[in-house]
């Protein structure tokens, strides 16, 4: 019965170990084209990496899996965001002016003094993301007002 429960306990600990890794063949793509449109960049911390911080300007990550990825200061400036999937991403101090965010999923995304201006969320509920932990502590909206919640 022992052997059991431990069998058990190790299946659970690999299934939610996070099998939720970025493909090291799509981020060398981000790197080399600059377009990494359905890739899956989560958990990558694009921070840190050889991309100086994140130089994504007008970058294709459409339908992109960004979960859990660190942009802290990173450069999407006219990027394309759409439907992107940006939960528990950190986005602190991110650029994103002109990008396209349209359908893009931003629950427990933090937007600390990250810049929206002239960015599209079309199809994006706000309020949801809101509800559903997204961190808006400084960051200038779309409209270039600056909102202050969950500071």
């Amino acid at each position: 019965m022992k052997g059991l429960f431990a069998a058990v306990a190790v299946v659970a600990a690999i299934v939610g170990s996070g099998a939720s890794a970025f493909d090291p063949v799509h981020l060398k793509r981000l790197k080399e084209t600059n377009e990494c449109a359905s890739c899956d960049l989560s958990d990558a911390d694009l921070f840190n990496d050889e991309l100086t911080n994140a130089n994504l300007i007008g970058a294709n990550l459409t339908n992109t899996k960004l979960n859990g990825a660190n942009l802290t200061d990173a450069n999407l400036n006219l990027a394309n965001l759409t439907n992107a999937k940006l939960s528990y991403a950190n986005l602190t101090g991110a650029n994103l002016t002109g990008t396209n965010l349209s359908s893009a999923n931003l629950s427990d995304t933090d937007l600390t003094y990250a810049n929206l201006s002239g960015t599209d969320l079309s199809f994006v509920d706000l309020i949801f993301a809101r509800i559903k932990g997204t961190v808006f502590c400084d960051t200038t909206m779309p409209d270039g007002s600056v909102k202050k919640y969950s500071c």
